[in-house]
């Protein structure tokens, strides 16, 4: 399993050592880059719809640790082998592949806004579950939320890429990410500490 994984990793760098970016032709004088940060973060905290996105990419992003951090765990506690995991891996990895696939699918079916409001519908939702139900058929829910938390990176961003302007967006994301650190960085211990102290159930909830 390891070569195999080894093996994806390096026709991934193939294709990333391919690409190329067309050029642009810049039509205006950049700003400088701290002007350009302080710009981005006055954007970010004075349009609501951006500030509370950003909050909303910080929180889906730590609720994406149960099917990483924890699912080993979960499977171990309920007698799973660790030797086993691997195939239990499986349907989560499938799964948010085609959450991702199907995000602007869904988008275009249902509209942004329900879509933006039921992802953390269905996280929540999943960790209630796994919260109440301490049993091995639990693990079904995993998959689920992996495809709940992979379709929430895509259709995000294209909300804030939608209300950013050009000049901006990357440091918008890159803002969001640094959210999304600060708050997986508090998350994380305390997260731990329950586990380690009540359980995983407590921790879930």
């Amino acid at each position: 399993f390891r070569s195999v994984g080894g093996g994806i990793l390096l026709l991934g760098a193939v294709v990333a050592f391919t690409m190329t970016e067309p050029k642009v032709s810049e039509t205006r004088e950049r700003p400088p880059y701290w002007s350009l940060i302080t710009q981005s973060t006055r954007l970010v905290t004075s349009l609501p719809t951006v500030r509370y996105m950003i909050l909303l990419y910080a929180i889906m992003g730590v609720a994406s640790i149960a099917p990483i951090v924890f699912f080993q765990p979960f499977l171990t506690d309920h007698g799973v082998p660790l030797g086993q995991l691997g195939f239990y891996q499986v349907p989560v990895r499938v799964l948010a592949i085609v959450g991702a696939l199907a995000a602007y699918r869904a988008v275009s079916a249902w509209g942004e806004h329900r879509v933006i409001y039921l992802l953390p519908i269905l996280s929540v939702a999943s960790y209630a579950v796994l919260g109440l139900w301490d049993s091995i058929g639990a693990a079904a829910i995993f998959p689920i939320m992996a495809m709940t938390l992979s379709m929430a990176r895509p259709v995000v961003t294209s909300y804030l890429n939608q209300r950013v302007p050009s000049e901006q967006r990357a440091t918008v994301l890159s803002l969001g990410e640094l959210t999304y650190s600060l708050v997986m960085a508090s998350f994380m211990p305390v997260m731990g500490a329950i586990s380690d102290r009540a359980s995983l159930g407590a921790s879930f909830w």
